[in-house]
């Protein structure tokens, strides 16, 4: 992939808004009986010297399994961070994730760690990435500190189906424990709850989000509701 401009969730009046430069992004992939082995290279280089310009090699392998009534899957992967074009700054950072998880009929489990390393200067960064997505809905670590990031997490989540008037009902609640890579510096905790009801055509969303402080940041909870209505089955 080539791209040269990048719009950001953060909207065009904001001056953090929008990416442009000339960067690529590639893969391969290749299926082993341990899952699917990929290999990737993000080359952005954004306009003068954005300390967001880096060279990303790294490898990701992820599979699943059936075993006994469960399906487990898995994933590991590693990469490499260093600066690119004309970023100015000096860094050589790790990232390395791995993760279980086991579903059976409605139930599913899982757990994993995700570290974005630091430098003391600058963290690992991953500014094409969904943010909300990984290290807490609270959205502390949508920048990784410049001494780097761990985040051990747990997540247990179940799902119902013909409950009352509902077609389907899910829960899922998850638990973050955060550090700096670099000194081990305690960072906070976070408890994220999230409940989904669907009926016909309709599907509605609350989220909860509870972090607390140790040593970054601040105390912060946060509560979303979403409705949502589906114009056709395509």
């Amino acid at each position: 992939t080539y791209l040269d401009r990048v719009n950001r969730v953060f909207g065009a009046r904001s001056p953090l808004g929008r990416y442009t430069g000339n960067s690529y992004l590639a893969n391969v992939a290749y299926d082993t009986p341990l899952g699917r082995l990929t290999g990737f290279g993000y080359f952005l280089a954004f306009d003068q010297d954005h300390p967001d310009s880096t060279q990303t090699l790294g490898a990701r392998l992820a599979g699943s399994r059936a075993l006994d009534g469960w399906s487990v899957s898995y994933s590991a992967s590693f990469a490499d961070q260093k600066p690119h074009a004309a970023n100015t700054l000096s860094f050589d950072n790790h990232y390395y994730e791995g993760e279980i998880t086991a579903t059976v009929r409605g139930l599913t489990a899982g757990g994993g760690i995700e570290v974005l390393g630091g430098n003391g200067v600058k963290g690992f960064t991953t500014p094409l990435a969904t943010l909300h997505k990984f290290d807490g809905w609270v959205d502390q670590f949508l920048t990784t500190p410049a001494n780097g990031l761990q985040d051990r997490y747990a997540t247990v989540s179940y799902g119902w189906k013909r409950v009352g008037l509902l077609d389907a009902i899910s829960a899922t609640v998850v638990y973050h424990g955060f550090k700096s890579d670099r000194l081990g510096i305690p960072y906070g905790t976070e408890a994220d709850l999230m409940l989904v009801g669907k009926w016909r055509r309709c599907s509605a969303m609350v989220a909860y989000g509870d972090y607390s402080r140790e040593e970054f940041a601040a105390n912060t909870r946060r509560l979303w509701m979403e409705l949502d209505y589906v114009l056709n089955d395509q």
